[in-house]
């Protein structure tokens, strides 16, 4: 199954760690955004939304919101480290 995945992380160090352990899964496609702008800007069909380093459900309610709307099968997951293995676990659990 593809699965499209748009990464929210204003790290670009750790932004930059998830994208390439995403890029490692054959079916999976992943792109990110540094700040809000960049997350409503993007053009992909989210299956997942992933709420990295400088983002949270509870803080940025209302881009949740907006990114919820705009990809309403998108599920969003709050992932703020705990290796590589936690990071598919939680991809994995939602779809």
């Amino acid at each position: 199954m593809k699965l499209n995945i748009l990464v929210l992380c204003k790290q670009p160090e750790i932004k930059d760690t998830i994208l390439r352990l995403l890029s490692a899964e054959a079916d999976w496609n992943a792109e990110a955004a540094i700040n809000a702008e960049e997350a409503l800007q993007a053009k992909g069909n989210y299956d997942v939304i992933l709420l990295g380093s400088g983002f949270s459900l509870s803080a940025d309610k209302e881009l949740c919101n907006h990114l919820q709307q705009k990809h309403p099968n998108a599920r969003i997951i709050e992932h703020y480290g705990g290796g590589s293995g936690l990071l598919f676990g939680e991809i994995r659990a939602v779809i």
